[in-house]
């Protein structure tokens, strides 16, 4: 039977990096599944199930669409309502995807994923008039290299997120004053409506910036983040 750091190992080593959707990922779940029929005696079973192929990529169109917006905006006024309404479809879809409804997900590429589920059913005779039942969890598969997570950002992230779709809001009023209440004019009013848009539009576009770092960042091997788990998931399991 191997140990807890021979599971490490194989899942970390020799399968390596298990993004989400990917044939690393069907591997790990092969060697699970296998593994938990065979020493651990449970039946286990892989059930499918769809993801988002690319999780930045939202976030990246989103960005992408307010700096168009702006750029259109703040060069040529006339078309301020263009821009206004290119800056409000920006944070309404940042908004749908923070609340949990992906418009914009939902209309990319879809790949497939998997869980491993096996079940322990006590014997008749070992069941008392009082027990419990106990779900033990783990994900076996890894994501990239997050360094969005160090300090300082990790702690002003999730603030920033929660502030983008209203910096969109606010960059898109200040557009429509741009072009129709300032139009061609010039002087301190369109610095400062200028200014204040520009600031705005960089907090709406920061999670974009930070979904392109991520994108381009590299795949961890996840032996720490989660084959540890895993392999006290399996031992567990074979111990029962």
């Amino acid at each position: 039977m191997p140990d807890i750091i021979d599971h490490v190992s194989y899942l970390s080593e020799e399968i390596g990096p298990r993004p989400g959707g990917t044939e690393e990922e069907q591997q790990a779940a092969l060697y699970i599944a296998d593994y938990l029929q065979k020493e651990a005696g449970l039946a286990a079973e892989i059930e499918d199930f769809t993801i988002a192929s690319n999780t930045e990529t939202p976030s990246l169109i989103c960005a992408g669409i307010l700096l168009v917006a702006v750029v259109l905006g703040l060069a040529v006024p006339a078309i301020g309502i263009l821009a206004f309404f290119l800056a409000l479809v920006s944070g309404g879809l940042m908004l749908a995807e923070s609340l949990g409804k992906p418009v914009l997900s939902r209309m990319l590429g879809k790949g497939v994923s998997q869980n491993v589920v096996a079940k322990y059913e006590p014997a008749a005779a070992d069941m008392k008039s009082s027990h419990r039942k106990i779900v033990i969890v783990s994900h076996y598969d890894s994501g990239k290299v997050q360094a969005e997570l160090n300090e300082p950002l990790l702690g002003i992230l999730p603030i920033i997120k929660l502030c983008a779709p209203v910096a969109a809001a606010v960059t898109a009023i200040l557009l429509l004053i741009r072009g129709l209440a300032l139009g061609n004019a010039s002087g301190a009013p369109v610095v400062v409506v200028s200014i204040i848009t520009v600031i705005a539009a960089i907090i709406t576009i920061a999670p974009g910036t930070f979904a392109l770092a991520h994108r381009t960042a590299g795949y961890s091997a996840g032996a720490n983040c989660n084959a540890s788990g895993v392999a006290v998931l399996m031992e567990t399991a074979a111990r029962v």
